[in-house]
């Protein structure tokens, strides 16, 4: 026989709930005008279902201030808007009363960020994981060190309230959140930092069990940051009421404003972006030539601003991968067939999308030229001395690709 709770009914009503709102954000997903396609139809909802397991896992699994640890929140199959295919981010739910330790093995990674984040407050967009407002950096050798690192590679950094010798970074009781970001050029050669976090002072009892209100509170929000992933990102990327930048698909790359400060931004860059529009039988072609920067990178996203299939596929480009133009400048193509330029941005099936630059430590963006071509003229379109790849150099790329997901994040 069964038993039942007094807390039965409130359980039962909160996942009902939550499944309800499930069905709306999968509704929204066929009634939007985003995407006519059949298959996109099914990525999108293996997109939401990515956007759901990272919803369990940050508002579930991760959210103990007490017992924290650092959480790898985007990895190659768990994705949502902004997860970016250079990058490495971790992060931990924290107490901004309490004081924390994060420690371990920098690595060789091309840039490292530590951020603590507040919750958005009411004139910023609602985002679940909040904005930024201290941190300290990493990022060698043009940067004088925000990070001091020992001869070992061991690095320590501490979160709290009151000062502390080395590395510190101050926190407030409206703090709850810790934020790592590292970036990688060399994909395949850079090694990742092996971090742990740690309450200085915490029980030695082990977590307790989750009680009915508890688990309805984490329950809905689980949901809101599902939905988000259909609502907020679409509003943020494209613009709210009125989609800003699909009315102009191909059209030269939007700078945008600097990140410094901004809702779940990386400290220290500026960005451009494009919605493209692409046909199977089209190339779009984006030259540019860099501006002075610590560390550039470009990749593909899909109408909700996450990465497509960078593990497989020429997803995206960065400063150390590009292959560079005789004149110092770079030529990328974005097409669904491979056009013999090592600068491919693999458009992966999606018929229209988003792309986007970012430059660290950089305030200046460069002057983006963009033209929409037949793919078949692309050959005689581009100058007689345009660097090109053969299949041998695309199985190479490739191959590095691969090895340097595999060094990122063990899969």
């Amino acid at each position: 026989m069964g038993t039942e709770t007094d807390a039965d009914d409130e359980l039962r009503r909160a996942w009902y709930q939550f499944c309800d709102g499930l069905k709306v954000s999968g509704d929204a997903l066929l009634t939007g005008a985003v995407l006519a396609d059949r298959d996109q139809r099914a990525e999108a909802f293996r997109y939401l279902m990515q956007s759901l397991a990272l919803g369990f896992l940050f508002h579930v699994e991760n959210q103990m201030p007490e017992h924290p640890y650092l959480l790898p929140y985007f990895t190659p199959d768990r994705k949502q808007a902004g997860d970016n295919a250079d990058a490495l981010i971790l992060g931990a739910f924290i107490d901004g009363t309490q004081t924390y330790r994060i420690a371990g093995s920098r690595g060789t990674s091309t840039w490292l960020a530590f951020t603590v984040l507040r919750p958005t407050r009411p004139d910023e967009p609602r985002h679940p994981m909040g904005a930024p407002y201290n941190f300290v950096l990493d990022a060698p050798p043009l940067l004088p060190p925000d990070l001091t690192v020992d001869g070992d590679g061991h690095v320590e950094v501490v979160l709290s309230p009151e000062p502390q010798v080395g590395n510190w970074i101050p926190t407030t009781p409206e703090t709850r959140h810790v934020r790592i970001r590292e970036f990688f050029g060399d994909w395949a050669q850079e090694e990742p930092s092996r971090l742990r976090i740690e309450r200085v002072g915490a029980p030695v009892a082990p977590p307790p069990l989750y009680t009915p209100e508890r688990w309805t509170a984490a329950l809905e929000e689980v949901g809101r940051f599902t939905r988000a992933a259909t609502e907020f990102w679409p509003q943020l990327v494209y613009g709210d009421p009125v989609n800003q930048m699909r009315p102009r698909p191909n059209i030269g790359m939007s700078p945008g404003e600097s990140w410094n400060g901004k809702v779940d931004a990386n400290p220290g860059g500026v960005n451009a972006s494009c919605h493209w529009r692409v046909a199977p039988d089209e190339a779009l072609v984006i030259e540019w030539t860099p501006t002075p920067a610590f560390h550039w990178l470009v990749e593909v996203d899909n109408v909700w601003a996450a990465t497509v299939d960078y593990r497989w596929r020429m997803a995206n480009l960065n400063a150390k991968q590009a292959a560079y133009e005789p004149d110092g400048s770079v030529r990328m193509v974005l097409s669904h067939v491979d056009p013999g330029v090592p600068n491919w941005l693999d458009l992966s099936g999606w018929s229209e999308g988003f792309v986007n630059m970012r430059m660290l430590l950089s305030t200046e963006v460069p002057e983006f030229r963009t033209r929409l071509v037949k793919i078949a003229d692309l050959a005689a379109l581009l100058p007689a001395d345009a660097v090109r790849t053969d299949d041998e150099g695309r199985r190479r790329q490739l191959r590095q690709r691969q090895a340097g997901v595999y060094a990122r994040f063990g899969v």
